[in-house]
């Protein structure tokens, strides 16, 4: 488990570094300095974003090349909203550890990709991964932060409520930035 913890987060800084030569990461990290500011060093920029800048910039740096894991089951990926989130989250806190780091990343996968399983059999749409990724971020972080069980339910609550259903064959029809809905 350790190990395939240990390839998924290398090739999610593998597709980071290559998604920021793209146009859409540039635009989505621009955004997140301009309206999302704060003292948090975005991934692979050092310019400053707030916890949900950087985990927006990050998702959306990921997703730019669409090079990274997937979760056949559901037609998705995980990764790319869970990793940039919890270095976000981590540096608001302190600091993680490398071990800490890989539980979360495990624990967001699973919260991901069983989250998506019960999203996809509520609704008759094909929708983006960012919808159970949201919910996987909100369950991570809130790890991450020390929040009790029900904090933690009321959080992934308002991610799941709130989350992305963004219709993924408007996407696949008529191509755009927005990709999986992974910001």
């Amino acid at each position: 488990m350790r190990q395939q913890s240990k390839l998924c987060l290398l090739d999610l800084i593998g597709v980071a570094a290559g998604g920021t030569t793209t146009r859409l990461s540039k635009i989505a990290r621009d955004y997140a300095v301009l309206d999302m500011s704060g003292p948090l060093p975005l991934i692979f920029d050092g310019r400053g974003g707030s916890v949900a800048g950087v985990a927006m910039a990050g998702g959306m740096t990921i997703d730019a090349l669409d090079a990274y894991d997937g979760f056949n089951p559901a037609k998705g990926h995980a990764g790319c909203g869970i990793l940039p989130a919890i270095y976000a989250v981590a540096q608001e806190v302190g600091s993680l550890s490398g071990r800490d780091l890989l539980l979360a990343l495990t624990l967001g996968y699973e919260l991901a990709c069983r989250t998506a399983l019960a999203q996809h059999t509520t609704s008759p749409d094909y929708h983006t991964s960012g919808a159970w990724v949201a919910v996987a971020v909100a369950g991570v972080a809130a790890r991450i932060m020390g929040l009790n069980h029900t904090q933690t339910a009321h959080a992934m609550g308002i991610a799941e409520y709130h989350g992305p259903r963004s219709q993924m064959m408007r996407c696949i029809d008529h191509p755009t930035m927005v990709k999986d809905g992974s910001g």
